[in-house]
């Protein structure tokens, strides 16, 4: 395949292979114009075997090739991926092996292979190999440590008995992630370290030997934000053939939501000794405030009350003052019956207790209507005996002038 220039082939499809395919097989595509490719399409390489055909690889197979965004080998039994058997593709956008089977991987396979998502009419970042058993039963170590860009991996009925803890290490993008039918009975605990990017998984027919130590994916599964695709189903043990691993869970591993963090189990929740710690600590400080608080009030309280006795005492004095005052005034004045040089004096009104406005200030009081009263009396008394009083130099007007100056001298000086 050495002259393919008029045209240049955009889309390449190769069918019926079997046997080997040489070391450059496609240099005639060396000098390939990208600057006529269609860009609503990608550039594409399809090789498909007869059904049952072998074909041979080899490193600089595909030279010349690296403008290729997809390829794809179907029914092809391989017998071998050697070192760097793909490298001459650069990037590829898609990259799939489906049916046939494949003989052995080497740790150095996929080395010069990158899978991203391109800027291709589809953007994909997809390695794939489906239906194609290898025969070892697994993957070399490190295999798909060159795909450091991938988005999705499917390794789909491929036959592995076995999977390493860390075959997925390198493939920190990956978003969808495909182990599906293949007969390996338990994963690695820590499979999916670093893969923060998972989204997607599925484990559906494979026939998990069903524990509570191997089914501990499901709660990763969940702390972790990852979807699992498909029926996780148990193969092991016989009970359980066929039946859902989460069926197997719940009836048989109690839930721990701490893991291995160190914390209290208050299912479903997990309190870590972190926030056991942060839950004392703001108790504490609580009981501090309360306390802080109590003791203010009580000390405010204490310093108040003496205050308050002693305002209590003067207002009880004031009042004992006020009473003394009073009663002193009304034992002054005689009573109503008692009369000055015969002359009766009114009774005291109540009024006269309003008098006072201050302990040591007695105010004069005004008798209204004094003299009038005491005319009465004195006609009264006239009347009745029409003689003066014996011994008596007066007369009735000078003597009622005397009895008049006599009270008012008498209510003066507190007589």
């Amino acid at each position: 395949m050495t002259d393919f220039s008029s045209p240049d082939p955009q889309r390449i499809r190769i069918y019926n292979v079997s046997g080997s395919l040489s070391s450059p097989s496609f240099s005639g595509f060396s000098s390939f114009n990208t600057g006529t490719v269609d860009t609503d399409y990608p550039t594409l390489l399809e090789i498909e075997c007869v059904n049952g055909g072998t074909l041979d690889i080899s490193a600089g197979t595909f030279a010349g090739m690296d403008y290729i965004q997809e390829f794809y080998m179907t029914n092809c039994v391989i017998s071998d991926l050697p070192d760097s058997v793909f490298s001459d593709f650069g990037t590829l956008n898609y990259f799939k092996i489906e049916g046939g089977s494949i003989g052995a991987t080497n740790t150095n396979s996929l080395n010069g292979l990158n899978v991203a998502r391109s800027s291709s009419p589809t953007p994909l970042g997809t390695f794939i190999i489906y239906n194609s058993p290898i025969n070892t039963g697994e993957l070399a170590s490190g295999f798909l440590n060159p795909l450091t860009t991938v988005t999705t991996i499917m390794l789909k009925n491929t036959g592995l008995d076995s999977i390493e803890a860390n075959m997925f290490s390198q493939n920190t993008l990956v978003r969808n992630l495909s182990i599906a039918g293949n007969n390996f009975q338990e994963l690695p605990n820590n499979i999916f370290s670093g893969l923060d990017a998972l989204m997607f998984l599925d484990l559906s027919e494979v026939p998990l030997n069903c524990s509570c130590s191997n089914v501990w994916f499901l709660d990763y599964s969940v702390e972790h934000n990852i979807s699992i695709v498909g029926a996780v189903v148990c193969g092991e043990p016989s009970s359980y053939n066929l039946q859902r691993a989460t069926i197997f869970q719940d009836e048989n591993c109690p839930y721990d939501p701490c893991g291995n963090i160190p914390g209290i189990n208050a299912d479903p929740r997990c309190h870590t000794i972190f926030q056991v710690f942060g839950y004392v600590v703001t108790c504490g400080s609580l009981l501090v405030t309360l306390t802080a608080i109590y003791l203010y009030l009580n000390t405010r309280l204490h310093i108040a009350m003496p205050k308050f006795r002693l305002e209590q005492k003067k207002k009880n004095a004031w009042i004992k003052v006020q009473d003394s005052l009073y009663k002193g005034v009304v034992n002054m004045i005689p009573p109503a019956s008692t009369g000055v040089n015969g002359f009766k004096l009114p009774p005291i009104k109540k009024a006269m207790r309003k008098r006072f406005s201050f302990p040591n200030e007695i105010k004069h009081f005004d008798l209204p209507n004094n003299s009038d009263l005491e005319k009465d009396d004195l006609n009264k008394e006239i009347k009745a005996d029409k003689i003066a009083p014996l011994g008596n130099s007066y007369t009735t007007n000078e003597m009622g002038n005397k009895s008049k100056t006599d009270l008012e001298f008498s209510m003066a000086n507190g007589q």
